[in-house]
């Protein structure tokens, strides 16, 4: 992986993951979803410039700080990821756990969620790898309302990863 975008549950990492995508670049949404160790992501690319937009990844973050990868992390309030994750009807329970894991990722770059648009270019460059930014695509994107349709993940993968954390494993 060379990047990873970390951030609480409804803070646009479907968005930012379909935003990162294209020809030359390659940015999964909760990747970890389909790993059974965050090793198992690197696993992963396809010869582009890959990354990982995850809601879950930093419950590793001793895994991540480690990793040569960038690491940006989008900084929401916790009310209102309590308010968004509610009104979908999912648990609430381990958001607090996730909001202490994130602090402790070691960012190269932290964007505040209601300032997204305006740090696309900045952004765009972290992950990039010096590809140029495309202005029309930005604004194309700005109109967008991306979401996931895998809200919640099967029971038994959770229990799994929260096994690993609890291990130290990753």
């Amino acid at each position: 992986m060379d990047f990873f975008i970390l951030g609480l549950p409804r803070s646009r990492s479907a968005w930012l993951s379909a935003f990162l995508t294209t020809d030359k670049t390659l940015c999964y949404h909760d990747a970890l979803a389909l790993c059974r160790t965050p090793n198992d992501m690197h696993k992963l690319g396809d010869g582009r410039l890959t990354g990982n937009a995850d809601t879950g990844l930093a419950l590793f973050y001793p895994w991540v700080n480690a990793q040569r990868a960038k690491r940006i992390v989008i900084k929401r309030p916790m009310e209102e990821v309590w308010a968004s994750v509610e009104q979908l009807g999912l648990p609430t329970d381990g958001l607090p756990l996730l909001e202490r894991c994130l602090s402790r990722v070691h960012a190269d770059l932290t964007i505040n969620f209601n300032e997204i648009d305006n740090f696309l270019s900045t952004l765009w460059r972290v992950c990039s790898g010096g590809f140029p930014f495309d202005e029309k695509r930005a604004e194309l994107f700005k109109s967008l309302n991306i979401q996931t349709t895998r809200l919640a993940w099967a029971p038994e993968r959770i229990e799994h990863l929260k096994n690993q954390v609890l291990k130290g494993e990753g």
